[in-house]
């Protein structure tokens, strides 16, 4: 009996041991995991916004589920709300192939956070290297990354990430809802201009006042000598930032700012009207002159019998060029009348928008005969 209580322990122990053996053959599969390369990325924007991200640079197969860790501090002074994606980018085109992941989110300035994301990826892909982008929506700026992956066994290798990339990911990452990225995104250029120009801290600016304007070309009322400019209105925004009391004013539209010099000093000038010609039902042309500086964008508005006529474009931008203006107003169009009320006295206003008390009035009426048309 005894003998066999031994065998019998004997078979238990070799069993163990079996058992064992493939607990320990399980652990050298998960080490070979851990042994793929790695990739561990960070971008840091001048106006200290902080973007971090990990994944695996190879190993990876079609519709095989994968996890990257992503973090992303605020350190601006601005609260954000925010979107960031996760891309799959085609393997030499700039295109995006598939949005692993997307995420809005709100951030609190001094604040950050970190996520671990698992996502899936297609099925229907080829063995070879791809992109992996991750676009980050924040005002002030955006910011995308791009890594290569290589899918399946392959040394292919993708070109280098290039601006079209980068705007491919970004597109097809639109804005959080509800946002107004563009004017953020200027207003985030104008104070890294304040930074660089004038080497104040970030911190220490502060967004007195944006506005939106009409400026009358691409020069956005910033001309340099010796440029040609479109003489095209160019809608964009006013904006003034302002750093221990001083005042710095810059002039945006697109993807570009312009410092406007000498802003904390009162415009000096005078505008005048010089006439104003009513032709009966198809137009009304204003003449003027001004000694404000050239491309100076002037405003107008006209009364009739003291009430403000919103028919008239007060919002239209006039440009002072060689020391005259004009401005023609069609009638007939629009909430435009045929013709003007011959009852009526108005009152024609011209002024400097956002700027010192210059101002030039005409008043007139047109109880003699019109001037016809040409």
């Amino acid at each position: 009996m005894k003998i066999v209580f031994w065998k019998v322990l004997l078979l238990i122990v070799v069993a163990l041991l079996v058992v064992g053996c493939g607990v320990s053959t399980g652990g050298t599969q998960t080490g070979s995991l851990e042994s793929r390369e790695r990739f561990s990325a960070r971008r840091e924007s001048e106006d200290e916004a902080i973007v971090a991200w990990s994944g695996y640079v190879e190993g990876y197969t079609p519709g095989s589920e994968e996890a990257f860790d992503i973090t992303i501090k605020n350190e601006t002074g601005q609260t954000w709300r925010g979107r960031y994606c996760l891309q799959l980018m085609d393997r030499q085109m700039p295109k995006v192939l598939a949005t692993l992941e997307q995420r809005d989110f709100i951030l609190d300035s001094g604040m950050g956070f970190s996520d671990t994301i698992t996502v899936r990826l297609p099925e229907d892909l080829d063995e070879g290297a791809y992109g992996l982008s991750l676009p980050v929506r924040r005002p002030g700026a955006p910011m995308v990354d791009l890594v290569q992956i290589q899918i399946g066994e392959t040394d292919e290798v993708r070109e280098a990430t290039t601006k079209q990339d980068m705007d491919a990911a970004l597109e097809a990452c639109p804005p959080m809802e509800g946002t107004d990225e563009g004017v953020e995104y200027l207003i985030g250029l104008a104070k890294a201009d304040v930074v660089q120009r004038f080497g104040v801290e970030f911190t220490e600016i502060v967004v007195q006042n944006v506005e939106a304007t009409e400026f009358s070309d691409a020069s956005l009322g910033v001309p340099e000598p010796g440029m040609k400019y479109g003489q095209v209105i160019t809608p964009g925004y006013v904006i003034e930032l302002v750093v221990g009391g001083e005042i710095y004013l810059y002039h945006g539209t697109g993807d570009r700012v312009v410092f406007v010099p000498d802003a904390g000093e009162p415009a000096m000038g005078s505008i005048t009207i010089k006439a104003v010609q009513v032709i009966a039902g198809d137009q009304i042309i204003v003449h003027g002159e001004s000694t404000l500086p050239e491309g100076t964008c002037l405003s107008t508005e006209l009364y009739a019998d003291g009430e403000l006529q919103t028919w008239w474009p007060t919002e239209s931008c006039t440009p002072v060029q060689d020391g005259t203006w004009q401005l023609s107003v069609p009638l007939g169009e629009g909430l435009a009348p045929e013709a003007l009320d011959s009852t009526v006295q108005y009152m024609l206003r011209a002024f400097l928008p956002g700027g010192p008390n210059i101002v030039s009035i005409f008043p007139f009426d047109i109880a003699g005969p019109p001037t016809s048309a040409p």
